[in-house]
This record gives structure tokens, sequence and C-alpha cells, in this order.
């Protein structure tokens, strides 16, 4: 049987393509946020400015089709629990229609239309007309980034801090956590008190999709260049020098189960969440006796305690060559069926006769 893909699927793609193209053609940054929801968001733009990043972002709701055109206007439909999800969100919120038959865009701010016109929330009408004016491409996404920069100049003010972090601590609301995860991360990450509510915050985390995104700006602490996903990603100095010992200090047994219980299929290649998470258990201050604890666990599954041991000698082969091997021989003395045998082995001789693994990825 052969695996079809609806057109409507990639029609999508192509309106999401189409703004991270204009998007990133301006040097700012686009960044696709993945849920299994209909309420969340598509994506946020982080606007820079002079090459300095500026904290200012939107959330983008995108749609694509030529079923949005009319005559003198697009048409972005919704219903109500869109039009109070909108008007809920900590930062503003544009609407995109992306017409593939002439391979442009057009948007709409809805934060603004929603303060302007508040009964629309409670009684509609719920379709909103976005004006042929407003078109989306690399000549006017300066001028609607000027836009945003001056409508929403306070947005960094200290309230806004308060309710980011409101949102974020909403943890039974999916859309709300993340949000206030994505806003913290965006407005403040050079802030301390950003780091300190995150840090501390980590083990209190259930959902999957926000460890994932959690794990992704935890790992930016590493200062390895392979995690970036955009160089304005980077954090002060300062900052960066405070949240590493913060997070040295806090993280424990909790927290490196929590992180090695993410781990995926990909185990710790480049580019994998495992990856990712290699570099945060690295900046912990014993993390080596905690790989080892973990390691010889048998409360935890057998997966979670290879990869404790994989990353345990990984790190310790730097210190000692014979103490690798010895913790080698002792774990397959003491998981003797275990599946990964042949993996052990196999990384105890390398040991043996190279002194050398190589590097995590």
């Amino acid at each position: 049987m052969s695996t079809r893909r609806k057109k409507s699927k990639a029609t999508s793609s192509a309106g999401v393509n189409y703004v991270r193209q204009v998007v990133t053609s301006d040097n700012s940054i686009f960044q696709a946020v993945e849920l299994d929801n209909n309420m969340g968001n598509d994506a946020y733009i982080e606007f820079i400015l002079d090459e300095e990043t500026t904290g200012c972002f939107v959330w983008v709701q995108i749609k694509s089709g030529e079923s949005f055109k009319r005559k003198s206007y697009y048409a972005l439909p919704a219903d109500k629990d869109h039009f109070e999800y909108w008007n809920s969100n900590i930062a503003p919120v544009v609407g995109v229609v992306y017409d593939p038959e002439i391979k442009s865009a057009f948007w709409i701010d809805i934060t603004d239309y929603l303060q302007s016109n508040p009964s629309a929330i409670k009684n509609g009408p719920y379709t909103l007309h976005i004006s042929l004016d407003n078109e989306l491409n690399s000549e006017t996404f300066s001028e609607f980034k000027r836009l945003f920069l001056k409508r929403y100049e306070g947005y960094k003010k200290h309230e806004n801090f308060g309710r980011a972090l409101e949102y974020f601590a909403t943890m039974d609301e999916l859309d709300k956590c993340l949000e206030g995860l994505i806003s913290l991360f965006v407005s403040y990450r050079n802030e301390r008190a950003a780091w300190f509510y995150l840090i501390n915050s980590f083990s209190s985390i259930e959902d999957d999709r926000i460890l994932f995104q959690f794990i992704s700006y935890l790992s930016l602490l590493s200062g390895h260049m392979d995690i970036f996903w955009h160089k304005d990603n980077i954090v002060k100095i300062e900052v960066e020098k405070y949240a590493r010992s913060h997070l040295a200090k806090i993280f424990g047994i909790t927290e490196v189960v929590k992180l090695l219980s993410i781990v995926d299929d990909w185990g710790f290649s480049r580019g994998s969440i495992g990856y990712a998470i290699s570099a945060i258990i690295s900046l912990i201050s014993d993390k080596e006796m905690l790989l080892k604890s973990i390691a010889f666990n048998s409360s935890f599954d057998e997966r979670m305690r290879s990869n404790a041991l994989f990353l345990l000698i990984h790190l310790e082969q730097f210190s000692s060559i014979q103490d690798c091997t010895e913790v080698i021989t002792e774990y397959l003395n003491q998981y003797p069926c275990t599946e990964y045998e042949d993996l052990f082995l196999s990384m105890k001789n390398t040991l043996e006769t190279e002194g050398f693994l190589g590097y995590i990825g």
C-alpha cells in the first residue's frame, strides 16, 4: 500500500515555509512550535534590529490556501475559543494567510483587533478580514517589524515578566505553560531571575512536549555551538555564568532521571534531544556520582541504566581510563543479560586499545 500525503499538508507547509523565508531574510528569528493541538499558534517571530535581539516577539497563526481569498480581502476563520485564547496571550498574535496562487501572504494584528473590538470575543463575528494592503513579503517586513517594535515597546516591563511567570506556572494548561516558557526565554533570557525560576521549576514539568522545549533552552547554557539554533540565542556572559552555577548546584538525581527519561531512539547523536541532554548533564557538579548511582540502580529500566553508563564513561574517560573499564566490567557482572553487552564490550576494548572513545555526538 502506498503512503499518501494530503495536498492540504503540502499547502500548509508552503505557508509556514514562506513566512520563515521572509523572516529569516531580515535576520530575524522564526521558530516553529510543534504541538498536537488546534489552539496553539504555529510559530513565533523574534525581531532582530541592527544585529541585536530586541526581546520583542509575536505569535503567528498561519493559514494557507486560495480558499481564504475574497474579492477585496482575505478571510481568516476562527471561533469563540480561538478569540478567547488569542486575547489571553501575553505577546501579540498575528494572523497570516498565504495565497499559493500569487505566492505571497497578508497579515492582521489579531491582538489589536480584539482590543479594539472587545465585544467580538463574546458575540463575534468570528471571521477576521485581512486587508489587501497588509502584504507580507521581504520588502514589507521591515515596516511590519517597525510597527510591532513601536506598538509593543513596553512589553518587557516588570508586569509582563510577572505575567510570563504566572503563565509558565499554569502547568495543567499546555498552551499557557508553553507561552510562559517561550516568553521567559525570548524576552527575559538575559535576566537572572528568569533562569532562577526556570532551573528551580524543571523537576515539576511533566509534559514531554514542554520538556523538549525546556531542554532546548537549558542546553544553550553549555556554550556548545552545535546547540545554537540561531546566533542570537546567546545569553550574556555574566547571566550565563550565573545560570550555569545555579544549575550545577540545583540539579540532582531527580533532574538527571527526568532528563534521561526523555532520551529517544536517536540516543546521544548530534542534533538529537539526547545530545542536548548530555550537554545539560555535563554542567552538573556531581554528575559522575549521579550517573553511576542510576546505572547501578535496578529500580530503573535497562534503557535508562545503559544511557547513564554510556554518559558516565564518556565523561570519565578524560580522568581515568582504568576507572572506565572497571565500571564497565562491574556493570556487566551485575547485569549479565543486558542487551547492551556488545556495545559496552566494544567501548571497553576501544578504551584499552586506543585510550579514547571520542566525543558525544
